[in-house]
């Protein structure tokens, strides 16, 4: 299935922050690559560890954005509680966040030779 087609069919709450931030990805690639899997996660670029340098998904709670941990942690005083996760970054409508803000998320997450999954905790 194809990226756009995925998206168009994912939950209508959520369907038109999905594509815009697909869209604004896509402008920030350069040569990377993208690729749907099984789990309706989108990679964007690959890593040199072989796992994918970024990623997106729409799930129940919002759209899902996947970013190096040391990235998100940079504007965690911005994001606040958008941030989910040690990766994870929810966002339910682009106008929520600083324009300025994600595309750096985005840049420097996408010229990471691979992306920090964060200090696990035992």
């Amino acid at each position: 299935m194809e990226i756009i087609d995925h998206l168009s069919q994912v939950a209508d709450k959520y369907r038109s922050t999905a594509i815009e931030l697909h869209e604004l990805i896509l402008t920030c690639l350069n040569n990377h690559s993208t690729k749907l899997n099984s789990s309706g996660i989108i990679g964007y670029g690959v890593g040199d560890d072989g796992y994918m340098l970024m990623g997106l998904s729409v799930r129940s709670a919002g759209v899902m954005l996947y970013a190096s941990a040391d990235v998100l942690s940079l504007y965690s005083n911005e994001l606040g509680k958008k941030r989910t996760g040690k990766t994870c970054l929810r966002i339910r409508k682009l106008t929520d966040l600083d324009p300025n803000t994600l595309k750096s998320i985005i840049n420097g997450s996408l010229h990471k030779s691979n992306m920090n999954y964060g200090e696990c905790s035992s």
